[in-house]
């Protein structure tokens, strides 16, 4: 017997996301304390972002095969190490010109090396 479920969720556009969200926020609406009822690592899920993140880890990781390992941690280093030179190059030349207080007045009033350099190397990618 096969279900069809992947089927199901192709047929709406975004389904892969927007049923299970939707899933959820109707079963947490209705059912706040459902997590806590299944026990300690259902209820973390419920609770906060670190365990899900967690999940979504472990699965991502188990869909590659160890012979890509090489590859993946070549992308990735190459990916980290270009944002983090990307944020000491910034710094310098901002820190050169601006110094180490913020800008005072005009446009970019508030703004300061510390706070570019912070914005270039916290995000996601």
């Amino acid at each position: 017997m096969q279900i069809g479920i992947k089927r199901t969720l192709d047929r709406i556009p975004g389904g892969m996301m927007i049923v299970p969200l939707v899933f959820s926020a109707i079963l947490v609406t209705f059912a706040p304390t459902t997590g806590a009822f299944f026990g300690s690592f259902t209820g973390a899920l419920f609770t906060g972002a670190l365990p899900i993140l967690a999940v979504f880890y472990v699965c991502m990781g188990a869909t590659i095969s160890i012979r890509s390992l090489p590859r993946v941690a070549r992308h990735g280093g190459v990916l980290l190490g270009s944002k983090v030179a990307m944020g000491i190059i910034a710094g310098l030349i901002l820190g050169h010109f601006l110094g180490e207080a913020p800008i005072t007045s005009g446009w970019f009033a508030g703004l300061s090396t510390l706070a570019v350099v912070a914005a270039l190397n916290d995000t996601n990618g």
